[in-house]
């Protein structure tokens, strides 16, 4: 019944929600672009090309880059990585970050992971300087590419039937492409699609299934990050809070590449202190969200919060890292959107995160004019603004969420699959709820 009401409505759905297998993993070359970016990848492996690899910071990004690294080198080829500082070069390829890593490698073929989609004009830049481009990303299509091949499973006019993956799941894609054997890359993949919080359903529930199931080929320093947590067991949940946040914690508090290192490296003195240094990376981060969360309350407490529609705070004491956590806590609390702000080199950047019924997005591209920058998706999004235009912004977000939403969207609701009778509830029933693991987005516990 449960199945039944999540849409597996036939024999074959269920057996293969059920079932999930390695085999269910798609033809990687119904991806467009999948045969040129995988020809381009042989090439640089014969002639030996300077290789960059250009990930992103949070676990995703780092997974994605460690399963590129980690082939690259198991065929005779080191490459080179860059994960931007999140204060120093802001999110993503820009022409800063893409003069910095031509300065730092002068690379011939660069490869972005989970980043890169928006980027046409950095990868014009890059080509203009005679630098050979791929983009893999998973992000939403914008208006304009980049004119260099691009791998992503939400592209038009491709046969592709699976549009969720997440960074590393495109990563993944172009090694299978590549004929991988995958039971090494699987578990990282599966730790990324976790943490991302895509859909764990279709591909995705079988790259967790299996990637969970072969635990034991993980890198030897994420094992050890593991072994640290005393889990009880390697579950989707356990991963989802307890061990994505600690690799995050890195790429958070500025220097992702510590959390990479554990996914990269085999020198047991390297990955002792790289552990060492992420355990007091994620101690400093979990003290500076508390403190930005009691100062936050202490804010809400002096106003009336009954008739506003969103959570709207500014201080020039907090971490801009951290406020999307926060953000996430107090929209979990008070089931509104909430955006916080902190200054940054004379901007006001935030984070906001939403309810379900209210696309965040959609809302800032109708405030955009008084916005500097923003990017994100329906539930999560990032922004910039000028201070003396956070009154106007402030008037304008209340006016929409006044105006286009009722009341009752403000209400939290929990929905429930089917209604039990009393004598269905016993150890039978809580064995047969094992099987709809693994469970997250898309596919509720």
């Amino acid at each position: 019944k449960i199945l039944a009401s999540r849409g597996y409505d036939t024999i074959e759905k269920i057996q293969k929600f059920l079932s999930p297998k390695i085999t269910d993993l798609h033809d990687p070359f119904l991806l467009k672009n999948m045969d040129i970016v995988t020809e381009k990848i042989k090439k640089a492996l014969e002639t030996k090309k300077k290789v960059l690899i250009f990930g992103d910071y949070d676990v995703d990004g780092i997974s994605a880059t460690a399963i590129l690294y980690r082939f690259f080198a198991s065929h005779g080829l080191v490459p080179q990585y860059f994960l931007p500082n999140r204060y120093e070069d802001g999110y993503g390829l820009t022409i800063e970050t893409a003069q910095k890593v031509i300065d730092l490698y002068s690379p011939e073929l660069i490869i972005t992971v989970d980043c890169g989609i928006s980027c046409y004009k950095e990868v014009d830049y890059l080509m203009s300087k005679g630098i050979d481009v791929v983009v893999t990303d998973h992000h939403e299509i914008p208006e304009i590419l980049p004119s260099c091949p691009i791998i992503n499973a939400k592209m038009l006019g491709q046969e592709y039937p699976f549009r969720e993956l997440c960074g590393a799941g495109v990563a993944l894609k172009i090694v299978q492409a590549l004929g991988e054997n995958l039971e090494e890359y699987l578990p990282i993949c599966a730790i990324a699609t976790i943490a991302d919080i895509v859909s764990l359903t279709d591909e995705n529930r079988a790259i967790v299934t299996c990637g969970l199931k072969l635990y034991d080929k993980l890198p030897k320093g994420v094992k050890m990050l593991i072994k640290e947590q005393k889990l009880k067991s390697v579950s989707s949940s356990e991963i989802a809070f307890r061990v994505a946040p600690k690799i995050n914690a890195s790429g958070r508090m500025g220097d992702a590449t510590v959390s990479l290192r554990l996914y990269i490296s085999d020198n047991p003195q390297v990955l002792k202190e790289n552990l060492e240094k992420l355990n007091e990376m994620n101690t400093r981060r979990q003290e500076l969200c508390t403190t930005i969360y009691d100062e936050a309350i202490k804010m809400l407490e002096k106003e009336n919060q009954n008739d506003r529609r969103a959570i709207i705070l500014y201080s020039t004491n907090w971490d801009s890292g951290l406020l999307g956590i926060v953000s996430a806590r107090l929209t979990d609390e008070f089931n509104k959107p909430s955006f916080l702000f902190s200054e940054v080199d004379g901007l006001l950047k935030g984070s906001v995160r939403s309810i379900p019924n209210i696309n965040i997005h959609d809302i800032l591209s109708k405030t955009s004019t008084l916005l500097e920058t923003f990017g994100g998706h329906s539930m999560a999004a990032g922004l910039t603004l000028k201070k003396e235009n956070l009154a106007k912004f402030t008037y304008e977000i209340e006016n929409y969420l006044l105006k286009d939403f009722d009341k009752k969207d403000f209400v939290a609701v929990k929905e429930y699959d089917v209604q039990l009778e009393s004598e269905q509830i016993n150890m039978n029933l809580v064995d047969e709820l094992e099987c709809l693991e693994p469970c997250g987005c898309g596919n509720p516990k």
